[in-house]
């Protein structure tokens, strides 16, 4: 206390308004610090939501390359084989436009999981030309064919999974959590796009098929209910309305024939017809899927606007306030010291 007391007046008054103004630049600056997180979290789930539409377009065309190459595989396959060479064509295409959003974004210069999950998608797309020329050399079996396009689809899943883990926002992860419920049951659609087409192809199940169609139907089911359970009213009535198309009743009846007849054999069921019926239904879930991923893309949007503002209004608050404080101390002191001046008494005191 004794260099306090042999300080000049004017210091300790300099000495009495430091320590508010201290603590005034140390809070906003972790305020703004924290600011400055919130968009850039915001500017990376913005991001991720617009990757989310790439990679889901992507997936829908290998769902369509996966059915196609079911029904190629069976007995009567070659009814398949010109619609399987466009359908290649439009996966590639989908393909070289994820790879230009992905590098557009710079996905790969982060060193993060996204990033990884990416380079292992990749990895594995790259054995898609073999397993291409494996099919049309049928020297492979419909469950490898099946489960080859299923795991891309999934390594692409695990990265639009991420939507849910990085915002902080509730309304934001429920919509992200409905939609990847919607995706996983498009999915399980697709895969029994697959296995009947392959099953209507031979007219009968393969080995353990028929099972697996059943659980296909049940999970399937299963995530279209927990989707209803987490969509917003109006994205829950689009999706009845769409579910209550005629095409649908149709994918039910050829269902039901399918269960009916599996232990008797003798499915009597076009492949073809199947596969353009389950199609089209599929494509009613591809429109609910964009819907969603647009609205989810349009609130990331929002939101990271709404943090660009609150940063800016919170760093011209923390100016205005700083230099408010440092004017009027300034002012004050000045002011005090100016009375004193002409009080010599007061201040030998």
């Amino acid at each position: 206390m004794r260099i306090i007391d042999r300080m000049k007046f004017r210091n300790k008054l300099i000495l009495l308004i430091a320590f508010p103004i201290a603590g005034l630049l140390f809070f906003s600056q972790a305020w703004i610090v924290e600011q400055f997180r919130r968009v850039d979290n915001m500017r990376s789930l913005s991001m991720m939501s617009d990757l989310s539409i790439s990679i889901g377009d992507l997936i829908h065309e290998t769902q369509k390359e996966r059915g196609m190459t079911s029904g190629f595989l069976g007995a009567s396959g070659e009814a398949f084989a010109d619609s399987l060479a466009t359908q290649r064509m439009n996966t590639d295409s989908r393909a070289e436009r994820l790879n230009s959003k992905i590098s557009s974004l710079k996905m790969h210069e982060q060193d993060d999981d996204i990033s990884k999950d990416l380079k292992a998608f990749e990895d594995r797309f790259k054995n898609l030309s073999s397993v291409r020329a494996r099919v049309i050399e049928r020297q492979i079996t419909l469950e490898e064919a099946i489960d080859y396009y299923t795991s891309l689809n999934s390594a692409l899943f695990k990265v639009i999974e991420y939507l849910t883990q990085m915002s902080a926002d509730p309304e934001l992860v429920k919509s992200s959590a409905a939609y990847i419920s919607l995706l996983q049951g498009k999915e399980r659609a697709g895969l029994e796009r697959a296995v009947l087409s392959n099953a209507f192809s031979n007219d009968a199940f393969g080995e353990g098929m028929l099972f697996r169609f059943n659980t296909l139907v049940a999970v399937q089911d299963t995530y279209f209910s927990v989707f209803m359970s987490l969509a917003a009213l109006e994205h829950r009535n689009y999706f009845i309305s769409r579910m209550n198309a005629p095409v649908v009743a149709e994918v039910q009846r050829m269902r039901d024939i399918a269960l009916y007849r599996a232990g008797t054999g003798g499915l009597g069921v076009d492949a073809k017809e199947w596969s353009n019926a389950i199609t089209d239904k599929i494509e009613l879930l591809k429109q609910m899927e964009d819907m969603l991923a647009v609205d989810i893309a349009d609130t990331t949007d929002a939101l990271l606007r709404m943090a660009y503002n609150a940063l800016i209004i919170d760093f011209a608050v923390t100016l205005a306030a700083l230099f408010a404080v440092l004017f009027f101390s300034f002012y004050i002191t000045r002011d005090i010291l100016n009375h004193l001046g002409g009080e010599p008494l007061v201040i030998v005191e």
